[in-house]
């Protein structure tokens, strides 16, 4: 959950959003009620047109809600996020920002492996292919790549352990490294 700049919680982060599914949450905002305030969210993926959805008064709530034949035209991913209130004559404050992920709706056709699973299975399909020659030229994510035996098998590991961390990333299990700081008191 995120506080606001008056410690208000805004609750979109605990949200999960899935792209071709209708986005249904309520926002209980207490420094800016739905009597007083229109409040917007706004979500922001790259280089995408931002989206706009309008609070819709609940009571003091806000309600914002996107169909599923509206977001199913969006990309999965992490989007930023920013609510905005407007009260009565004007005046706009950002009340909360942060980042949220909508992911894929596994209904979906598209492929749902990270960037290195997919590589990873390219390459594992090239050194299979490759039975008994030397050298195989492969095509990876559209390019046309030549590799020896030996190249091959580094590239493999190297996938591998890329594929490793962007799974347990994805998992919420963070890196095996840990990082350690010193500093001088005085």
């Amino acid at each position: 959950m995120l506080l606001t700049k008056n410690g208000s919680k805004v609750l979109l982060d605990s949200e999960k959003l899935y792209v071709g599914d209708t986005w249904d949450f309520t926002e209980s905002i207490s420094d800016y009620p739905a009597s007083s305030y229109t409040v917007t969210c706004y979500l922001k993926y790259q280089t995408s047109a931002t989206i706009s959805i309008v609070g819709v008064a609940d009571g003091d709530d806000h309600q914002f809600v996107k169909t599923a034949a509206v977001t199913a035209a969006y990309t999965a991913g992490k989007y930023s996020y920013q609510f905005v209130a407007v009260d009565g004559d004007g005046v706009k404050t950002t009340v909360a920002t942060g980042i949220i992920t909508a992911y894929d709706a596994l209904a979906t056709a598209t492929d749902s492996r990270g960037y290195w699973a997919k590589r990873l299975a390219d390459l594992q399909t090239a050194y299979t292919n490759m039975a008994g020659r030397e050298y195989t030229e492969i095509e990876i994510a559209g390019r046309k790549v030549k590799y020896s035996r030996t190249e091959l098998l580094s590239a493999l590991s190297y996938a591998e352990y890329r594929a490793e961390r962007e799974d347990r990333k994805l998992k919420g299990q963070g890196t095996k490294k840990i990082k350690v700081k010193f500093i001088e008191t005085s």
